[in-house]
């Protein structure tokens, strides 16, 4: 990535912070949009970077489409998606240090509807849905039909495992929250609920606003949920399936199969990009977390 972060440029001596922030900031370029990082407005400067990254991406969706359809018979491609899927899985809870294993999601990837609770159940269940089911796409266009999402996904694995972690607002947590490492205090969520419904609300119009690119809003999405944290926990995994469930509207399936998988295999740049992000030094800018 060439794209210089208003945080680094924060500790260069040899550039001016301000000077690059109206720059950016008042370009014809940038995007604005409602939502604040640390009471800046926040805004995407919409480069040639982005740009070349967008055609990329779809260029190499169009071989990947292409090899899978010359070289692939239909019961290797059902192979390709349960074990894709297995893994996106896996790996979406292993990001948020929670335990599962391939036998188990192999076991509930073939069960339907069981009479008696499951652990993770819900999360595939709702994978199988997008990948296996091919149910009409229903966009996620207001904070009631993301706390249904969390419903159907999580809310019985955290009511039998974290009963604590449920949540106890209106639709989301009524209580403040900080995201913490090991030795301290990272990121502290939005507050209070009523601020979180309206900034999930402003989340949802841009990722559902067709005169922004398709990829660049699920990017945008998925920093914003992170940033809110309306849940006290399952934010990841349930911003994790939402991106890849828009993805899979516009790319190839195993390819939007892959978020978590990517994500894992980085994780020190994909923390390292909400961080940067998240820093008030970093004034409201978004660009780096897309970018990457």
């Amino acid at each position: 990535m060439n794209y210089l972060s208003l945080y680094k440029a924060h500790f260069k001596i040899d550039i001016n912070e301000k000077e690059l922030y109206d720059i950016r900031f008042h370009s014809p370029n940038t995007l604005h949009f409602k939502l604040p990082i640390h009471n800046k407005e926040s805004f995407l400067y919409v480069n040639n970077e982005l740009l070349v990254l967008i055609e990329q991406i779809h260029v190499l969706n169009s071989k990947i489409i292409k090899k899978r359809n010359e070289i692939k018979t239909d019961l290797i491609n059902t192979w390709e998606l349960s074990h894709s899927l297995v893994q996106e899985i896996l790996l979406s809870n292993e990001i948020e240090g929670v335990v599962s294993t391939r036998k188990e999601i192999n076991e509930l990837l073939d069960m339907k509807s069981p009479k008696e609770y499951k652990r993770l159940y819900g999360m595939v269940n709702k994978y199988r849905d997008i990948f296996f089911q091919k149910k009409e796409f229903n966009p996620i266009t207001d904070s009631s039909k993301l706390r249904k999402v969390y419903d159907d996904i999580l809310i019985q694995d955290i009511e039998n495992e974290e009963p604590h972690n449920l949540p106890d607002g209106i639709l989301f947590r009524k209580e403040n929250v900080n995201v913490v490492s090991s030795t301290k205090i990272i990121h502290q969520g939005v507050y209070p609920e009523s601020k979180i419904i309206k900034d999930i609300d402003d989340t949802l119009s841009i990722l559902n606003n067709p005169d922004l690119p398709y990829l660049v809003r699920v990017a945008l999405f998925h920093y914003f949920l992170g940033y809110i944290h309306p849940f006290y926990d399952g934010n990841g995994r349930i911003s994790r399936y939402i991106s890849s469930y828009y993805l899979s509207q516009v790319i190839d399936s195993i390819a939007s199969l892959r978020l978590s998988i990517a994500c894992k295999k980085r994780q020190k740049d994909y923390y390292e990009a909400f961080k940067i992000t998240n820093d008030p030094r970093n004034n409201g800018d978004i660009t780096y977390f897309v970018l990457m």
